[in-house]
């Protein structure tokens, strides 16, 4: 009976090392996650800043194309 106790226990203990284990597998993929998100974010960002900016260009030449046809 004690040698049957003890193997149980070795099984939980298993499987406890098991989620444990998971557990930091999980952890460090989301971490991943997040440090992709956050490198997506910044590209996101420099490509609408960059969007704006020609943007910002065609109207300006908009603008001077509308004073010259004006004339």
């Amino acid at each position: 009976m004690a040698t049957e106790g003890h193997g149980h226990l070795d099984g939980l203990t298993g499987q406890i090392n098991l989620i444990y284990e998971s557990t930091y597998a999980m952890e460090r993929s989301v971490k991943e996650l997040i440090s992709s998100s956050k490198q997506i974010q910044k590209i996101a960002a420099a490509g609408s800043d960059q969007v704006q900016h020609k943007q910002q260009l065609l109207q300006s030449t908009l603008r001077k194309l509308q004073t010259i046809f004006k004339r």
